[in-house]
């Protein structure tokens, strides 16, 4: 449980702090099919359904452009703040809790380097 929440703690961090970076939109429309991640099957709908919209907000961070940027980050927080909220709910459940964990690590960090490029 705790990397969760100091998972959500730093993506919210890197996402509220502001920084505009320059971007080369060479690049912006080739996606690696490699670094997709898959969304896992979680037992709860409400679970399931969090890990899609972090699939698909992922996805979206692949056609990011300057000015989409605000309205992501908007997203972002709101789907941390349902996530702390799930995190508790999965208390009860170490392995569904773990799963989820482990998917917030891999998507934060594929969320990441999508910011980076």
């Amino acid at each position: 449980m705790k990397k969760v929440l100091l998972s959500l703690l730093l993506l919210g961090v890197m996402f509220s702090c502001g920084k505009k970076e320059e971007s080369s939109m060479e690049n912006s429309g080739t996606v690696n099919a490699e670094s997709e991640s898959s969304t896992p099957k979680f037992k709860d709908p409400d679970v399931q359904k969090l890990a899609e919209a972090y699939t698909e907000l992922s996805k979206e961070y692949d056609n990011m452009t300057p000015e989409k940027a605000g309205e992501l980050s908007q997203k972002f927080q709101e789907l941390s703040s349902k996530s702390s909220e799930i995190t508790q709910k999965l208390s009860s459940d170490p392995k569904e809790a773990e799963k989820f964990a482990n998917y917030m690590t891999e998507i934060g960090k594929e969320i990441q380097s999508k910011m980076i490029k």
